[in-house]
């Protein structure tokens, strides 16, 4: 019943926040983006985010990627993306190319369950790539829920 009643929620949240479109500056790479998917047509129903690894990296959120050398990880993409409510896809690419296994789907009920649980980190990608829980939740709310 909680749950539901949750879920209700975010859908709501979701849905109103992406009735209008955001600006966003030209020639970034949120930018290029945004336009390939549209180019492509696969856009996301609640939107979707491109950040370096190098960059999810200095923000606290990949721990760490084993498999994948710390020097590359400014060509290294990872696609945060929510086409379901509460279900998050989060995609590894280098310039384009999908690096095969590394594709997940992250429903928040799991994220949600292991910060009650107080784990720090969780893995994903076969067990190769590791994110912090807490900075993840926080990511997410602050891009698909606006809230700090």
């Amino acid at each position: 019943m909680y749950t539901s009643a949750v879920i209700a929620t975010e859908e709501t949240d979701l849905a109103s926040r992406y009735r209008k479109k955001r600006f966003l500056l030209p020639f970034t790479k949120q930018y290029n983006h945004q336009r390939e998917l549209e180019r492509s047509g696969r856009v996301p129903k609640f939107g979707s985010y491109k950040y370096s690894a190098r960059a999810l990296f200095d923000k606290g959120v990949l721990v760490s990627w084993s498999g994948m050398p710390e020097r590359d990880w400014g060509q290294i993409d990872l696609t945060i993306s929510c086409d379901e409510v509460g279900v998050f896809s989060l995609e590894g690419s280098r310039s384009h190319i999908q690096i095969p296994g590394a594709s997940a789907l992250v429903p928040i009920e799991d994220l949600l369950q292991a910060q009650f649980e107080a784990h720090q980190f969780m893995t994903l990608f076969e067990g190769n790539l590791r994110l912090n829980v807490n900075l993840l939740l926080h990511l997410l709310y602050k891009k698909f829920y606006r809230t700090q």
